[in-house]
């Protein structure tokens, strides 16, 4: 599989790089989706849904106060 990363992304896995406990920005990215999918074993996820909710919620607030 081939990930694009942005271009902050990118610079921060290369900045990880640099420290010399990464050999490649491939293996930030794999450490960081072990970890990830880690966090989400411990139940420390948080539901898709719910964040989107409040997203919208928050936009919508946002958009209110635009318009005045």
């Amino acid at each position: 599989m081939n990930v694009n990363l942005t271009p902050e992304f990118g610079d921060l896995a290369h900045g990880k790089v640099k420290t010399g406990r990464y050999d490649s920005a491939s293996e930030v990215v794999r450490e960081q989706i072990r970890e990830g999918i880690d966090s989400l074993r411990r139940g420390e996820g948080v539901d898709g849904e719910a964040v989107f909710d409040r997203l919208g919620a928050e936009i919508d607030r946002v958009e209110r106060v635009k318009a005045g």
